[in-house]
């Protein structure tokens, strides 16, 4: 999906039609439904390191130091974390909102693959479920055409780039997090979700 589709354009699919987006709460229209997948900040932050420099229409960023710093303010292209996740995750118990963290879907793929059948109102035997499992996991996706944007968006993406798909692990963020940032952020971070209720699962300590 092109970066520059307008909204408009972007929710102008007939019903069942499957939309995949970056926006937060504000940007969704109603009536439909919405599964939202939350990643820890800290390995979302590298990441998105790494998808900047990846897709030419976005800045380029000299430095992780430098891209932290932006990332700390809200100020990289998608906007504060916080300002996404938290929104959907006060909305987790509508309806028409499955809210699932990528951290528990790499500890059990097939739980969290039942969870959205079952939001989308289907029911699927346990074979099946597991077919959908094993073609869904990161390393089984990164081989696939269907699946990796590697095979589709080859004109768009910076000249020697790396995969779209790097690693999907949890924890990558410390090999690239200072003790200095890591501090600064944990205190940022647990200054910003005081209250919600959300605890996200930042890898082995």
């Amino acid at each position: 999906m092109s970066a520059l589709m307008t909204l408009k354009q972007r929710y102008a699919y007939p019903e069942g039609f499957l939309i995949i987006s970056l926006s937060n709460f504000s940007f969704c229209p109603p009536n439909v439904k919405v599964l939202y997948v939350a990643r820890n900040p800290k390995d979302a932050a590298v990441s998105y390191y790494h998808f900047c420099h990846f897709i030419d229409a976005l800045p380029s960023y000299e430095s992780w130091d430098v891209f932290f710093e932006e990332f700390l303010a809200g100020r990289v292209p998608q906007g504060s974390w916080f300002e996404n996740v938290l929104p959907w995750w006060k909305r987790r118990n509508h309806p028409n909102v499955l809210f699932l963290k990528y951290e528990d879907m790499k500890k059990d793929l097939p739980a969290a693959v039942k969870q959205i059948v079952e939001f989308m109102g289907k029911s699927f035997t346990a074979d099946v479920i597991k077919k959908i499992s094993d073609a869904s996991t990161f390393k089984a996706m990164k081989k696939s055409p269907s699946a990796n944007p590697d095979f589709l968006i080859k004109g768009e993406v910076a000249e020697g780039s790396r995969s779209f798909m790097r690693k999907g692990i949890v924890g990558d963020w410390k090999n690239y997090f200072t003790d200095d940032q890591n501090k600064r952020f944990d205190e940022f971070y647990n200054k910003e979700i005081a209250g919600s209720g959300l605890e996200m699962d930042f890898g082995p300590a």
